[in-house]
């Protein structure tokens, strides 16, 4: 579990590593209660009219989370290719969101599941999918719908889930506070 302090460090890190491709300070001093923590992560930057802006992250890694936090925020800001690049008159309105993921496991079983804490990832052949847990609280998914987006956003016919690859993982998620 991160501390609020921690977790304040990391969206201000995210906020300012967005910032420096404006020409913002580059490279803030990081906190020593950050240094040690490491993992992957997903940055999410929401428009204030609470519409996804930009999501990118990894799985997995052996970076420190503050570097994954650096990377991955940049990328949701100018490489989501679901999005055109952010302008710089857009930052100031953005909420960003930061989840931080516990290992990739094999599921056990589908009813192991618990939304909320677990983000699913499937896989078959060369096709993907990966929701986080937050997602599926945001939506009010059941364990079953939560089950059939994540094949649909793997362009997985969901019907056949049980013949996929399934792994989850855990995370912790949290995000700038509103004004």
């Amino acid at each position: 579990m991160l501390s609020e302090s921690q977790k304040r460090g990391l969206l201000a890190l995210a906020r300012t590593s967005i910032a420096e491709e404006f020409g913002g300070s580059p490279n803030q001093p990081v906190s020593s209660d950050l240094k040690d923590l490491s993992g992957p992560c997903f940055v999410t930057l929401m428009a204030r009219n609470d519409r996804l802006r930009g999501c990118i992250g990894t799985m997995e890694s052996d970076e420190p989370l503050v570097s994954n936090v650096r990377q991955y925020a940049k990328r949701a800001a100018f490489e989501d290719p679901r999005f055109k690049p952010l302008q710089r008159g857009e930052l100031e309105n953005l909420s960003i969101g930061i989840s931080a993921l516990g290992p990739l496991k094999p599921l056990p079983s589908f009813e192991a599941i618990e939304v909320g804490r677990h983000g699913l990832h499937v896989k078959s052949d060369s096709r993907r999918g990966v929701l986080l847990a937050k997602v599926a609280v945001e939506f009010g998914w059941s364990r079953d719908q939560f089950i059939e987006h994540t094949c649909v956003k793997a362009h997985l016919d969901p019907k056949r889930f049980r013949d996929y690859q399934w792994s989850y993982f855990e995370e912790e998620s949290f995000e700038e506070l509103g004004d």
